[in-house]
């Protein structure tokens, strides 16, 4: 074993959350085998080549940890860490450079704690502490990126920090990331506490904080939060490892010693791991029925129901349909079919097609763009955009303004089409990475133009622009024209996420999983080439095989590249910048582009197979009166750049109904299209609405109800005969009105206990009688509703769907014009006052609280910025100003303590 055991510092502690559950990670543990997972892979020639770390995402992570050590940012970091973790204002800020040397930062330490006492707060970067447990020198240390030493309230305390460049989607990060951030931030609060060493008169703050971006341009701020509970659970992880810990030496018998060590497979979570490959490999290998079900991520619960499948066989009772689908699927090689038939705007004229190349380099950059049109008269050609400077302002404009021409020109296309109620129009891209990637930027050039607004009023009053934290800014550019259509349409999909039936931005690859289900695991079928891969197979496949071959591609369908390609163009973009030649770099990422084109042009042209549901012009006219209010939105320039996130509280409160009312709509839709989502529904035990029946006779038509909460006298209605769904048959219409959608020609009507010869009820078999009687023999498995679900008619075969509400608040209504405002603005203050006069009164808001030193600089604790502009102050140091020289992601890092 080496005599410095690779304790795997601080980060070990996010990736041991994630992966603990597995006792052949616990047992592979750096303590425990001497070396990192990363080498053990390859020493099992089954090298990692799913965990590594893209150069340009390192180099991003370098550039922002370069960011938050520099002495631009040292104080407003160290104020907020400070101020949110509830110790007095510091009178000054020193910043100091650890070395990431013990020895030196033990005497910073102990400096930083004399000048705590005397008001000086000390920014410390580069910091070093001995793993818990070992002296100095028998582990490898941990290593937190930042600390902070400030006179807390008990004197002298160190807030442990880290720096993460966690991504923003649109204007937040996701909780999972920031949990994953505190535990190791944790990690180096406990290794500082368990430090025998720190000078006496410092204490370890319970609170620590992550420094992630707060812009594009990945200008640092900081999140804080308290350790307790995450000090619990590190520690709980430290005991653990200490206990695993052996003398074992791990060397030739490797693979004896790895293969006897039982694992726990998840294809989500495992491929972050570096010993994923031989996992695998290992089921792949195995004759056991339940080692498929592990490979494929079938939840355990689940086995016992879906196991006969594997063999041929039918499934057990309530086994879930997708999954017995997927099984199928896998075992047939061939890929199943829902039954589905189309309700989506995907290769109908309106729909815009978008297809990217995202930039790994940052955080909302782009490589490059494609875009196409359906029409009338079919696709246009794809237009393909490079950009060479992919992190630039100027790039997300162009994006935007790419996007947006493709709006309007879509908008003018349905408008000629039907003057009156024009059709809605759709963005079509291929995953909802995509989705998020151009939402995100949405969200940003949003908050830009606002900022604009604000300061364009500070102007006019003869007031400084500043930044929130009263810094001087930089006016940007207007967003006019087709930038700000795309900005708006994308917020209004960001406004829109919560509601089931919208769909301004339609994710391809959800759209072909409601109608195939293909071989493999359920993580492999988020990839639209690898369901495209299925779809368009004339023979049976390899499921393997098609896995592997779409797993090594040089390409992907969404806006993410592979690693392999990520280095490339990342390397070929260093060379532009070298060089001034664009020859590579273009030609890679436009090889990029026409893979995805073309993957996403194979997937229209599966479905245009496919027929369209009955339902199809229901979800097509809800989402057209959705854009009727936006469209009222964009025209009077109202409430069109709100982000969700920044709506007001009573429209958040207002919203609650329309989410439940649009719900529920969704959910009655989804059984009525849908016979997987209905046999689901019907399969779950806590359901009070759907279940099935087996037919028992034909006539009289006699049913055995499975679920006992349906009882003589309940009234039902028939949603699908086995995988035939009811509402696609030729003689039931569908009737749209103003607030509800009306079904016709359904079998429905009240169950009649049947009784025996002793006159008591027959539990769960009843007599049906409905007007439409249903075609169907004795053994057919049905599934029924109960009709009060719905909205019961007066005729036996009639039922109606309720539709929700339309978000229309804050927003103009159909009377509302260019003046009227101007004219009245008391009953015109909420729904048609422009952006401009909005903002404009925000800004003189905002000075009022600035000369009553109610804001930053002035308050204590630091005021929190609620919106998260992205505008960079003047003059301060940015993603574009600063550069790191290349350098490869250190031995045994992954994606998991990366993020």
């Amino acid at each position: 074993m080496s005599s410095t055991l690779k304790a795997g510092g601080g980060s070990s502690a996010s990736a041991w959350a994630v992966h603990s559950v597995c006792a052949r990670y616990r047992g592979t543990d750096p303590l425990v085998t001497g070396q990192s997972r990363r080498r053990l892979a390859a020493q099992l020639h089954f090298p990692d080549v799913s965990a590594g770390i893209p150069d340009a995402r390192w180099t991003r992570a370098m550039i922002f940890e370069r960011l938050c050590h520099d002495a631009a940012f040292a104080g407003e970091v160290t104020a907020r860490a400070a101020g949110w973790s509830g110790f007095a204002r510091p009178t000054s800020v020193a910043r100091i450079d650890c070395g990431v040397s013990t020895d030196r930062t033990l005497t910073e330490l102990a400096k930083a704690a004399e000048r705590a006492a005397d008001g000086t707060a000390t920014l410390l970067y580069k910091l070093a502490a001995p793993y818990p447990g070992f002296a100095p020198g028998d582990a490898t240390n941990v290593l937190p990126d930042l600390a902070v030493v400030a006179n807390g309230p008990d004197g002298p305390s160190l807030i442990v920090g880290d720096v993460k460049d966690y991504e923003r989607v649109r204007s937040r990060i996701d909780d999972g990331r920031l949990l994953k951030g505190f535990l190791q931030v944790a990690m180096g609060a406990f290794a500082f506490r368990r430090w025998d060493a720190l000078p006496a008169a410092l204490t370890v703050s319970s609170h620590g904080f992550l420094a992630v971006p707060r812009s594009a341009f990945l200008q640092p701020t900081v999140e804080v939060e308290d350790l307790t509970d995450h000090l619990a659970e590190v520690e709980a992880q430290w005991r653990s490892r200490l206990t695993g810990q052996s003398d074992t030496t791990v060397d030739e018998r490797v693979a004896d010693y790895v293969t006897g060590l039982p694992h726990r497979f998840d294809p989500s979570s495992c491929p972050s791991c570096s010993l994923f490959n031989f996992c695998r490999h290992e089921l792949r290998e195995s004759d056991d029925p339940d080692a498929l079900l592990e490979e494929l991520g079938v939840p355990e619960n689940e086995w016992p129901q879906v196991r006969p499948v594997v063999d041929g066989h039918e499934p057990l009772p309530g086994a879930n349909a997708s999954t017995v689908a997927r099984v199928r699927a896998t075992v047939t090689g061939v890929v199943a079919s829902t039954g589905q038939r189309r309700l989506d705007p995907v290769g109908r004229p309106g729909a815009v097609n978008v297809v990217a190349v995202k930039s790994d380099a940052a955080a909302l950059g782009f490589h490059g763009v494609g875009v196409s049109r359906e029409t009338d008269d079919g696709p246009t050609p794809w237009r393909f955009e490079v950009f060479v400077d992919p992190q630039s302002d100027e790039t997300r404009r162009r994006v935007m303004a790419i996007v947006g021409k493709q709006i309007e020109l879509a908008m003018g296309a349905n408008l000629r089409r039907n003057p009156t109620s024009p059709d809605p129009v759709h963005v079509v891209v291929p995953d909802g990475a995509t989705a998020d990637l151009l939402a995100s930027i949405a969200d940003q050039l949003a908050g830009v133009e606002i900022s604009r607004l604000r300061w364009k009023r500070d102007q006019e009053m003869r007031r400084p622009i500043l930044t929130f934290d009263g810094e001087p800014a930089v006016m940007p550019r207007a967003l006019e024209g087709a930038r700000r259509t795309a900005v708006s349409f994308l917020l209004e999909h960001d406004r829109a996420r919560m509601l089931t039936l919208r769909d301004p931005v339609v994710d391809l690859t959800g759209v072909l999983a409601r109608h195939f289900v293909p071989g493999g695991s359920w993580v492999d079928a988020r990839r639209l080439d690898y369901q495209v891969a299925w779809v368009t197979a004339t023979e049976p496949v390899d499921y393997r095989e098609v896995s592997d071959r779409i797993e090594a591609s040089d390409h992907t369908p969404g806006a993410r590249l592979g690693n392999d390609t990520s280095n490339a163009v990342h390397h070929a973009l260093r060379e532009v910048r070298r060089t001034g030649d664009v020859t590579d770099y273009e030609n890679l990422v436009t090889d990029e582009l026409r893979y995805k084109a073309a993957t996403v042009d194979a997937a229209i042209q599966e479905l245009g197979n496919l027929p369209d549901s009955k339902l199809q012009p229901a979800y097509r006219s809800l989402e057209g009166d959705a854009q009727k209010v936006w469209r009222r939105r964009k025209r009077l320039r109202a409430s069109d750049l709100v982000r969700f996130g920044r709506t007001y509280a009573y429209w958040r409160n207002l919203l609650v109904d329309v989410i439940q009312a649009d719900d529920k709509c969704a959910t009655q839709l989804a059984v009525l299209s849908s016979p997987v989502r209905a046999a689901e529904k019907a399969n779950d035990p806590g359901d009070r609405d759907v279940t099935w029946a087996t037919v028992v006779s034909a006539r009289p038509l006699t049913l055995d109800v499975a679920s006992r909460r349906f009882t003589d006298g309940e009234r039902v209605v028939l949603l699908a005969c086995g995988t035939d769904p009811w509402v696609e048959t030729d003689g039931v219409t569908v009737t749209l009105q103003a607030g509800a959608i009306k079904l016709r020609a359904f079998p429905l009507g009240p169950l009649e206990a049947q009784r025996g010869a002793d006159d008591r009820p027959t539990p769960g078999r009843f007599r049906w009688a409905p007007a439409v009687v249903p075609p169907v023999r004795p053994g057919d498995r049905l599934i029924v509703a109960r009709l009060d679900w719905f909205n019961a008619l007066r005729r036996k075969e009639e039922f109606n769907v309720e539709r929700p509400k339309q978000d229309d608040q804050a927003a103009p209504k159909t009377t509302c014009d260019e003046g009227s405002y101007a004219g009245d603005a008391d009953v015109h203050r909420w729904c048609c006052k422009p952006h401009e006069l909005v903002e404009a009164d925000f800004a003189d808001d905002l000075a009022l609280r600035r000369a009553r030193n109610e804001l930053n600089p002035q308050v204590w604790p630091p005021v929190l910025d609620d919106d998260g502009f992205e505008v960079p102050p003047a003059g301060k140091p940015t993603a574009r100003t600063v550069d790191v020289p290349d350098s490869a992601p250190p031995e045994g890092v992954t994606v998991d303590e990366l993020e």
